[in-house]
């Protein structure tokens, strides 16, 4: 496997509390390190009820302006019936992971391409730009850190599970995650911002065949075998993927190797549109 990504100083400490007792905010947990109790800024939330109290918590030092002590980057997954693995917690380094796997040739639709900076002349603010085969490129990163689980196996915590009754079970990743707090065309959505960016995407290749665009679903957690878009958690967004598709839009998955210092790239992941 190719190394993409290694913590700074990694330090593993366990949560305790979500949100912290000291700082009242969803994104900010407490953990524990021996006997002193640490302020953490946790990005990804509870990570789809995966980061609860307990879990143990992968960070690196926050930076001198932040007001917590410690940033989240991985977490270690400990469930019945599952092997234990890491996931990455942290959607900012993601887009990271998405540059230095197409700079290092790991993913094989992006060989030859020539990162750019945003052209002035498009509009839409995507994570990566740049070119291939003659055409403007923009990536859209999409961090996948929650999985199908097995409608066989009985869980002793089911909440907040996405039971995939596909046959035969192979476990996916999928994407959204989240609870549908948010409305698009006055229905309820996980992210309207996630549906907006593919509807502004199509709007733009149907008036201009010189821009590319692809979504890449980073799936940072080993034990997926495939990538799915999450039709329990928000069949909107799902239905706007296919129409993506539909439209000329690029799709791709790529899945990560997380250990408790470094993330790796581990291979690329077929994706399947169809309802489960």
């Amino acid at each position: 496997m190719i190394k993409l990504y290694q913590l700074r100083k990694p330090t593993t400490l366990t949560l305790i509390k979500r949100p912290s007792a000291k700082i009242k905010s969803p994104y900010v947990s407490d953990g524990i390190l021996g006997n002193q109790t640490y302020t953490i800024h946790t990005p990804a939330l509870n990570m789809g009820g995966q980061c609860i109290e307990g879990t143990k918590l992968i960070c690196d030092k926050s930076n001198e302006t932040s007001k917590t002590d410690y940033i989240v980057n991985a977490i270690k997954l400990e469930e019945e019936n599952y092997n234990n693995i890491y996931i990455g917690a942290n959607p900012f380094i993601a887009e990271k992971i998405a540059k230095t796997a197409i700079q290092k040739n790991c993913i094989k639709y992006f060989k030859n391409f020539t990162f750019t900076k945003k052209p002035n002349s498009i509009r839409y603010r995507g994570d990566i730009y740049g070119e291939l085969k003659g055409k403007s490129h923009i990536i859209e990163i999409k961090n996948v850190i929650c999985a199908t689980y097995d409608p066989k196996i009985n869980l002793i915590n089911p909440s907040e599970k996405f039971y995939d009754h596909s046959a035969p079970f192979s476990r996916s990743g999928i994407y959204p995650f989240g609870n549908k707090t948010q409305k698009w065309n006055d229905k309820k959505v996980v992210s309207s911002r996630s549906i907006r960016q593919i509807d502004e995407m199509i709007k733009i290749i149907k008036n201009d065949d010189n821009i590319i665009f692809t979504i890449l679903f980073i799936v940072n957690r080993s034990d997926c075998n495939i990538f799915k878009p999450n039709w329990v958690s928000d069949p909107v967004y799902c239905n706007y993927l296919l129409k993506a598709k539909e439209s000329g839009i690029n799709l791709q998955a790529v899945k990560m190797h997380w250990d408790d210092k470094s993330c790796y790239y581990h291979s690329q992941l077929k994706i399947e549109l169809d309802k489960w």
